[in-house]
């Protein structure tokens, strides 16, 4: 199963409509044994953590999340706008040593964007349905001071964290630069300000609510390593 296949543009689920007061979370879950459920109702907990609740033919459900491979998160009246969820182990890339270090745990992400060789992960700890859609909060958890932004190549289990400095865009750019280094033309593009806007209208992501300059989920889809 490809992860393009699943990839949301997630002002999408965000602008879905709705006129309900119940719960309009439906998932489609596939386990780590290779079975399913599908259009079930999930239900959205406070913090999202290591257990996952849903209603199905009127039985409530309650599993460990090690124990499902993916999420299709979708609003019930626009089921074709799927959402691919997962909790991901995450971890760093030490771009001065050039070393991987994993943070042994794990943390719940969207899939933002995806190319053939890198894929862009969103992680958050909360969403709540609205009326016209979902309301994502961004990050590991409530506490998390870190970029809820992360990249991985395939062929590795980890997230790695982008990090990212406020003060100092060279912080992002040079992690960029080495992480990515084995294409030379995405490089050049970011060592020249590609990538890159402080206008609000492209900074501004996810309604407001998140801001980043910087261009991820074109890079995940232009990385092209020689």
């Amino acid at each position: 199963m490809k992860l393009r296949i699943y990839l949301l543009a997630v002002s999408a689920i965000i602008t879905a409509s709705s006129v309900n007061a119940k719960n309009d979370a439906r998932a489609d879950i596939y386990f780590t044994n290779g079975t399913s459920t599908e259009c079930v109702e999930l239900k959205l907990p406070s913090s999202w953590q290591d257990k996952v609740e849903y209603t199905t033919d009127g039985r409530k459900q309650k599993i460990h999340a090690d124990s499902i491979d993916h999420i299709l998160l979708y609003h019930v009246d626009v089921p074709e706008r799927k959402a691919f969820v997962r909790r991901n182990p995450v971890g760093a890339f030490d771009h001065k040593k050039n070393e991987l270090k994993n943070w042994k745990a794990k943390n719940w992400q969207f899939l933002e964007s995806a190319g053939e060789h890198l894929y862009y992960w969103v992680s958050f700890w909360k969403v709540k349905v609205k009326k016209d859609g979902f309301s994502f909060t961004l990050g590991a958890d409530a506490s998390s001071y870190g970029t809820p932004y992360y990249f991985q190549k395939p062929g590795n289990p980890l997230t790695l964290n982008i990090p990212a400095n406020p003060y100092r865009t060279g912080v992002t750019r040079d992690w960029l630069c080495v992480y990515l280094g084995d294409d030379p033309e995405l490089v050049k593009r970011v060592s020249e300000k590609g990538y890159y806007s402080k206008k609000p209208k492209d900074a501004f992501r996810h309604k407001g609510n998140d801001y980043n300059p910087f261009f991820f989920e074109e890079i995940a889809v232009d990385y092209n390593p020689q």
